[in-house]
């Protein structure tokens, strides 16, 4: 896994906010994808309404680790450590959007990444209320399951 692209993902997808605002879930939210509503305050912000780059930083960094402990729990450690960087990056980046107990009900999806079938993953992704809700997201997330790397087009934006 290469956490500075991943880094670069997840702030390209989710934006970087210093004022807290509400996202298109109604949920607020603030800095890198932080979702308040869900998790309060990060202990380390002094102003709630404008948080320092390096606050944002902490808050993301900490929503990284817990996505990634996440992703493995979701699919198993050996699933995990041998599905390769881009698709582990993936399973994190959908952690980080919605959350383990969202990315549960992705039966069908969970069960073709377990057998190694690819394609049939990609296609669940794209069968999904998260294709509706986050279409270019969730496209792109897809195309990287299904081919094992990142469309250049995306790269090309990061």
């Amino acid at each position: 896994m290469n956490l500075e692209r991943l880094k670069k993902l997840l702030t390209y997808f989710e934006g970087k906010r210093n004022i807290p605002y509400r996202c298109s879930k109604g949920k607020l939210t603030c800095g890198i994808g932080w979702n308040i509503d869900a998790n309060g305050y990060p202990a380390n912000v002094k102003d709630n309404n404008n948080w320092t780059d390096a606050e944002i930083n902490m808050a993301f960094l900490s929503s990284i680790y817990t996505s990634m402990t996440d992703a493995r729990k979701y699919i198993g450690g050996a699933c995990f450590s041998m599905i390769g960087s881009i698709r582990q990056e993936v399973l994190i980046m959908m952690v980080f959007q919605l959350g383990l107990t969202s990315l549960q009900g992705f039966v069908k999806f969970k069960k073709a990444m377990l057998e190694n079938r690819f394609d049939d993953a990609s296609a669940e992704m794209l069968d999904s209320q998260w294709h509706k809700d986050t279409p270019e997201r969730c496209k792109e997330m897809a195309y990287a399951i299904k081919h094992n790397e990142y469309s250049k087009e995306l790269l090309s934006k990061i």
